[in-house]
C-alpha cells in the first residue's frame, strides 16, 4: 500500500550528521533536504522550491533554531511552513518558547522512529487540508466578489433602466398632462369636461405608477432615507383627507378623521412620508368600499412610554368595504399582490401601495398589519414612533403657521350646539371635536330628532346647529319646519365636490348659515362655529391662499425667454403656457441652435431640456458658463433645467453645474410659472446680465405699490397686515439665523411664509422677494440670499410706514 503522501519535501536542519543520518532513516518515503546550520536552512526554506515541513534543531553555532524558526514565520514566503522542534532539550520553558515562535510540535531525542514519521505524515496531511481549504476560500471568495460585482452591475443596470424608462413615460406624459389641464381651464361641455378629467385621472394614475416603482427600487438599494423635521399632525393628517375627498364624496362615501385631542400639536419626522402612508390606505379604503363609512382614527399608542421628547401613535383606517378572506390578509403586503387578485379584476392598482407603506412604516420604527373580514370590510393599522416638537422655531411646518391663531377654540367654549348628522361616526367626531373646546353639544340622527330637541322642554336654546347637507335636501321640508321660530344659526357641512352655483343654491336654502367642508378638518370646524355664533370674524373674501391656475396676461412684464427642447408637443406646451402671459418665447430643438441664438441676441431666461439630440443640457450649460461660443456678458444668463428625471441626483447635479432652478416633468401649468417667478423682478424683467452672486440692479419705474388693494372689509384687512407686519418681525429674526446656519431648509420655509402670507395682505413687493430669497436658499447662493434679506426687510418696513401712513 503506497504512501498517502508521496514526495513531500521535508528539510532537515542540524548541525549533528549524526543526527541528520537517522532522521533520513526514518522517513525514507520522503524527498528529503539536508542543512548543516541556519543561514543553509534559510536559503533552501526560501528557495523556488521551498520544503513542506521544517525538522529543526535547536542547539547550533551561530544561529540557533529559535532564531531560525523567527525569521521563518517573520517571512510572508515562509511563515506558512509548519516547523517542528528536534531537540535533546526537555525542559518546559524550551518547548514553550519555540511553540509560541509558531512551530507546530516539538520532539525531544532520543528519537522514537514512529512518533516522528507518524508526526510529520499528521502535520503534512493537515497542512495539505488547510491549503485545499485555503484554496477553496479564495476561490469561494473570487466567485462571491463575482457575483458582488454582477449584483451590483445588474443594481446598477436595473436603476438606469427604471430611470430611463421614468424618463420616456414622463416626457410624453408632460404635454399630456399640460395640455388637459390648459384645456380644462377652456370653454368646454360638461362632455367633453368629463372626458378630459378622464384623461387627467387616468395620467395622474400612471405618474403615480411610475413613483411607486421608483420608491421601490431606492428602498431595496437602500438609498431611501427619512426626514426628521417638526410638523403639523392635525394639519398634515387634515391635508391628506383633504385630498381624497372629492373621491369619496363622489361614490357618497364620509370620509371622516379623528384625532386623539391628547397628543402633541408638533410632532417630529418625515411628513411626506407618514402622509404617503395614510393616503395610500385611505385610497384603497375609498377604492374599496361601494357604500358607508371611511375613517381614520389616530391614537396614542398602547404601548408608548411616557416620554417628553418621544412618542408613539397608532393609526387606523376603517372602511366598509369588500374585505379581505383571511387567506389573504398576509401576502397583500408582498410588492405586486393585489387584493382583487382574480383574472378579472375590478379594482386597479400597482400592487406595490401596501409594500411601499410596510417598508416606510418599519423606518418608523412601527409595524403595520390588517382586521378584516370578507364583506364587511377592514381596518388598517399602523404604529410609528415620532419626536416631540416646539410649535415655535426655525423648522416649524407651514401647515402650523398658515392656521396659526385662526382655530376659533377660544370663541366657542360655553356655545350649545345640535348636531345633526345621519351617520353615527360623524356627530361623534364633531361631537369630540367641540366638547374639547368646551361646546355643550346634543346630538341628532334626523330631521325629526332635530325638532325634538329644538322643542323639547327644558332643552334650552341652541346658538348653532351643525347639520349635513344630504339631511338638508332629503328632509328640506322637515328640517323647515324644525327651525321655525328658532333664532340660531346653521353650520352646513358641505362635501368637497359640491361647487360653484349647486353649493352656492343650497347655502342660500338656509338663512344665517356658514358652510363648513367635509372631509371635516377640526380647525375649519370650530371657525365655522364661531363664525355662525358670531363670535368670530368671517375672514376677508379676498383673503383665500390659493393662486390662480394661470396668472392672467399682462400681470407681469413680459421675459424673452429661449426654450431649449427637442420635443415638439412639449414645446407647444411650454410655449401655450408662456404665450397666454405675454412672454415671449424663441425655440431651439438641440444645442448648437441654442448656442448660435445666444451668440446673435440676448435673452433674459433660458429654460433648458436636460435631454437634447447632439450637445445635451448638461454639457449645454457648462459651455454657456464658460463662454463656450457665447459673449462675455450672456454667461450668467439664468438656466432652468426641465427635466424627466425624477431622480433626487438629478436636481443637485443640475443646481451644482450652475443652473439656477429646476422643474420636473410632468409639470402642471402654474408650475411652469412658478419656476420662471424668481426672474421676473418687480413685475419686470430682467434684461441682460442675471448676476448670480453680490448685488442686484433694481429696474426703474416698474416697482410695486407698497401694499396692492385686497378684497374684504377694510377694518379686518388692517388686522391683518398689522398683525403681519408685527410677526413679520420676529420671522426676519428667525431668518437671520437661519442663514448664519446657512439652514437651506429652514430658510425656504421662513421665505414661503412671507411669500404666502403677504400675497393675503397685497404685500406684492415683500411677496416677490421672498420668492427670489427662497430660490437662492434652495440653491445654497448665500451671497445673495443676503442681499434678498436685505430687501425684504427694507420692504417690511415700507409695509409699516405704509400702514402708519393710512392710520395717520
Amino acid at each position: 500500500m503506497s504512501d498517502p503522501l508521496p514526495k513531500k519535501r521535508v528539510l532537515i536542519v542540524d548541525d549533528q550528521r549524526t543526527n541528520i543520518d537517522i532522521l533520513v532513516g526514518i522517513l525514507p518515503d520522503f524527498e528529503r533536504r539536508i542543512a548543516l546550520n541556519g543561514q543553509q536552512a534559510l536559503r533552501i526554506a526560501q528557495s523556488q522550491s521551498p520544503p513542506d515541513l521544517v525538522l529543526l534543531d535547536i542547539m547550533m553555532p551561530e544561529m540557533n533554531g529559535y532564531q531560525v524558526c523567527e525569521i521563518l514565520k517573520g517571512d510572508p514566503r515562509t511563515r506558512d511552513i509548519p516547523v517542528i522542534f528536534v531537540t535533546a532539550r526537555k525542559e518546559v520553558a524550551d518547548e514553550t518558547k519555540g511553540l509560541e515562535l509558531g512551530a507546530v510540535d516539538y520532539i525531544t531525542k532520543p528519537f522514537n522512529p514512529e512518533i516522528v514519521r507518524r508526526r510529520v505524515m499528521n502535520h503534512l496531511e493537515l497542512k495539505e487540508k488547510r491549503d485545499n481549504l485555503e484554496f477553496l476560500v479564495r476561490e469561494r471568495t473570487r466567485d462571491l466578489e463575482a457575483a458582488k460585482l454582477a449584483a451590483e452591475e445588474a443594481n446598477r443596470a436595473k436603476s438606469e433602466f427604471l430611470a430611463n424608462m421614468s424618463h420616456e413615460i414622463r416626457t410624453p406624459m408632460n404635454a399630456i398632462i399640460g395640455m388637459t389641464d390648459l384645456l380644462l381651464e377652456t370653454g368646454t361641455t360638461r362632455e367633453q369636461r368629463e372626458y378630459l378629467e378622464i384623461v387627467q385621472g387616468s395620467s395622474r394614475s400612471l405618474l403615480e405608477l411610475i413613483n411607486s416603482i421608483l420608491d421601490l427600487s431606492k428602498i431595496e438599494a437602500g438609498r431611501f432615507r427619512l426626514e426628521k423635521i417638526p410638523f403639523d399632525l392635525v394639519g398634515r393628517m387634515d391635508e391628506a383627507c383633504g385630498s381624497l375627498g372629492v373621491r369619496a364624496y363622489e361614490k357618497d362615501l364620509e370620509l371622516l378623521c379623528g384625532i386623539a385631542p391628547d397628543l402633541p400639536e408638533t410632532l417630529v419626522g418625515d411628513p411626506l412620508r407618514l402622509n404617503q402612508v395614510v393616503v395610500n390606505l385611505l385610497g384603497n379604503a375609498i377604492k374599496f368600499t361601494a357604500s358607508g363609512e371611511v375613517m381614520l382614527r389616530i391614537i396614542r399608542d398602547e404601548s408608548d412610554a411616557s416620554q417628553s421628547d418621544a412618542i408613539r401613535l397608532h393609526f387606523s383606517v376603517e372602511d366598509t368595504g369588500i374585505g379581505i378572506h383571511p387567506d389573504r390578509q398576509e401576502s397583500i403586503f408582498e410588492r405586486f399582490t393585489q387584493v382583487d387578485g382574480s383574472t378579472t379584476r375590478k379594482f386597479g392598482g400597482t400592487g406595490l401601495g401596501l409594500t411601499i407603506c410596510r417598508y416606510l412604516v418599519s423606518m418608523m420604527d412601527g409595524r403595520i398589519w390588517v382586521e378584516s373580514q370578507e364583506g364587511k370590510g377592514s381596518t388598517f393599522h399602523f404604529t410609528a414612533a415620532f419626536g416631540i416638537g416646539q410649535r415655535c422655531g426655525a423648522a416649524t411646518d407651514p401647515l402650523l403657521e398658515q392656521r396659526a391663531g385662526r382655530d376659533g377654540g377660544e370663541g366657542v367654549s360655553g356655545l350649545r350646539v345640535l348636531v345633526v348628522w345621519g351617520s353615527v361616526r360623524g356627530r361623534k367626531l364633531v361631537g369630540e371635536i367641540l366638547r374639547e373646546k368646551g361646546v355643550v353639544v346634543t346630538e341628532a340622527a334626523d330631521a325629526r330628532e332635530m325638532f325634538l330637541a329644538l322643542k323639547g322642554e327644558g332643552a334650552g336654546p341652541f346658538e348653532v346647529a351643525v347639520v349635513d347637507q344630504a339631511l338638508l335636501e332629503a328632509e328640506a321640508s322637515l328640517f323647515a319646519e324644525a327651525a321655525a321660530g328658532w333664532e340660531g344659526s346653521v353650520v352646513v357641512l358641505l362635501p368637497t365636490h359640491r361647487r360653484g352655483e349647486e353649493a352656492e343654491a343650497l347655502c342660500q336654502s338656509v338663512s344665517r348659515r356658514v358652510c363648513c367642508r367635509k372631509p371635516l378638518k377640526r380647525f375649519a370646524l370650530l371657525s365655522a362655529v364661531g363664525q355662525a355664533a358670531g363670535r368670530i370674524a368671517p375672514p376677508p373674501e379676498g383673503g383665500k391662499r390659493a393662486v390662480p391656475a394661470v396668472v392672467n396676461p399682462g400681470s407681469v412684464q413680459a421675459l424673452s425667454i429661449l426654450l431649449v427642447e427637442d420635443l415638439v408637443n412639449n414645446q407647444k406646451l411650454a410655449l401655450a403656457v408662456l404665450e397666454r402671459v405675454g412672454h415671449r418665447v424663441v425655440v431651439a430643438d438641440d444645442g448648437e441652435v441654442a448656442l448660435k441664438l445666444l451668440g446673435e441676441s440676448g435673452f433674459d431666461l433660458i429654460l433648458m431640456d436636460m435631454q437634447l439630440p447632439g450637445i445635451g443640457g448638461h454639457e449645454l450649460t457648462r459651455r454657456i458658463r464658460e463662454g463656450h461660443g457665447v459673449p462675455p456678458e450672456r454667461r450668467s444668463i439664468p438656466i432652468v433645467a426641465v427635466t424627466a428625471h425624477a431622480m433626487e441626483s438629478e436636481r443637485r447635479a443640475c443646481l451644482a453645474e450652475g443652473m439656477n432652478g429646476f422643474l420636473r416633468k410632468p409639470y402642471r401649468p402654474q408650475e411652469l410659472l412658478e419656476v420662471i417667478a424668481p426672474f421676473v423682478g418687480g413685475g419686470g424683467p430682467l434684461r441682460g446680465e442675471h448676476p448670480l452672486r453680490g448685488e442686484r440692479k433694481p429696474l426703474p419705474g416698474r416697482e410695486a405699490p407698497v401694499l396692492k388693494p385686497v378684497e374684504g372689509e377694510a377694518a379686518s384687512v388692517r388686522r391683518q397686515r398689522e398683525l403681519f407686519v408685527a410677526e413679520g418681525g420676529e420671522r426676519l429674526r428667525t431668518l437671520l439665523r437661519q442663514m448664519a446656519a446657512e439652514d437651506a431648509r429652514g430658510a425656504r420655509r421662513s421665505a414661503e411664509w412671507f411669500k404666502s402670507t403677504a400675497l393675503e395682505c397685497g404685500a406684492a413687493r415683500v411677496r416677490m422677494k421672498a420668492i427670489l430669497l427662497g430660490s437662492r436658499a434652495e440653491m445654497g447662493n448665500w451671497e445673495e440670499v443676503q442681499g434678498f434679506y436685505r430687501e425684504l426687510a427694507e420692504e417690511l418696513e415700507k409695509v409699516k410706514a405704509a400702514l402708519q401712513g393710512e392710520g395717520g
